[in-house]
């Protein structure tokens, strides 16, 4: 458990001594041999640094990133990754106010089991990106089918977490730090898609959304399937009401109690007047407003699209047209 730890803040060194210590102890732990091999892979992957100007100061650097690369991906990648690093840093700096202390690592595997391995030490995860303080893992693009994920958007996602969780020294509830890395693709990241999933419709059908009291367990302890999904997209929603509403500041002063250790009432009465159970009656109006009707007549609007998928592969471009513009109609943020 030491090494693994290790390896996740990027002591690499000490990782692989106290690892091979473990093996020595017993050579069939499945997680030890896995984390050895990916401990092998690491010394080729190629290792690249990029400095951060300020914007307003060329002169000066706000802050370095090392980048992991397997050596296939790099020579197309890499330009891409230091580009989107340093718009990245530059952003989250000035929105957030703060400046990470030291450089900040991010990794790109091709492999997704071996991501899996260097997240939990284990292959077959969930997921597209971690972040362990400031260093940040993620499936590269050859890592899943074209056009499965945003890459782009996941490696915006998780830079903000480095900064969220850093400006407060990791003591943020894990809502806010999702939401605040949602918002962020939302408003910032390269891919400004605000399409709200089918799960998180029919949740606000159900009335299945928590208050935000509780919102943490959607995340850890949920209660159905698909709650953790549709906890993340709650948690945006949530950062970008309060954005629209009372300002970004809003969002940073929110942020800011967290670092002293606020509870969730304190730091919303803090940063927007309100505590929690307040809040929850402007956001559950908020929602019905904007998401209300389409939540209701969600099976019209299914068959809608299928009708149009239908219509697509048929090549019918005259009933395409038509049921589009219908389900824009419907719901103008789905950009699809």
């Amino acid at each position: 458990d030491l090494g693994i730890n290790y390896l996740r803040i990027n002591n690499v060194c000490g990782a692989r001594y106290h690892i091979g210590k473990a093996f020595e102890l017993d050579p069939f732990d499945a997680e030890t041999v896995n984390t050895l091999r990916l401990l092998d892979k690491l010394d080729f992957m190629r290792i690249s640094s990029v400095d951060v100007p300020d914007v307003d100061d060329p002169e000066k650097r706000i802050g370095r990133a090392l980048v992991r690369l397997d050596t296939e991906d790099a020579d197309a990648l890499e330009p891409y990754v230091a580009n989107l690093i340093v718009s990245a840093m530059q952003t989250f700096s000035e929105r957030y106010q703060f400046e990470l202390k030291k450089p900040m690592v991010v990794e790109l595997y091709h492999d997704h089991d071996d991501f899996g391995v260097r997240t939990v030490s284990t292959p077959g995860i969930g997921l597209l990106g971690v972040t362990f303080g400031y260093l940040t893992a993620m499936d590269s693009p050859k890592a899943r089918a074209a056009g499965e994920f945003h890459w782009g958007s996941t490696l915006w996602h998780e830079i903000a977490h480095v900064y969220t969780l850093e400006a407060t020294n990791h003591r943020l509830p894990r809502w806010l730090s999702e939401g605040l890395s949602v918002y962020e693709e939302w408003h910032t990241g390269p891919l400004k898609d605000r399409s709200i999933p089918i799960e998180t419709l029919l949740a606000i059908a159900k009335g299945d959304l928590l208050p935000i009291s509780e919102l943490d367990s959607g995340f850890v302890r949920p209660s159905y399937n698909g709650q953790v999904q549709v906890s993340y997209m709650q948690a945006g929603l949530v950062c970008d009401f309060i954005s629209t509403r009372w300002g970004h500041d809003a969002l940073v002063v929110l942020l800011n109690q967290f670092a002293d250790n606020a509870s969730t009432s304190d730091a919303l009465l803090a940063a927007i007047g309100l505590d929690g159970p307040a809040f929850d009656v402007l956001f559950d109006q908020h929602i019905e407003s904007t998401y209300g009707d389409l939540a209701r007549n969600l099976d019209d609007y299914q068959i809608a699209r299928r009708q149009i998928q239908r219509a697509v592969t048929a090549e019918d471009w005259v009933s395409v047209e038509v049921l589009a513009q219908d389900v824009v109609l419907r719901d103008p943020a789905r950009v699809g």
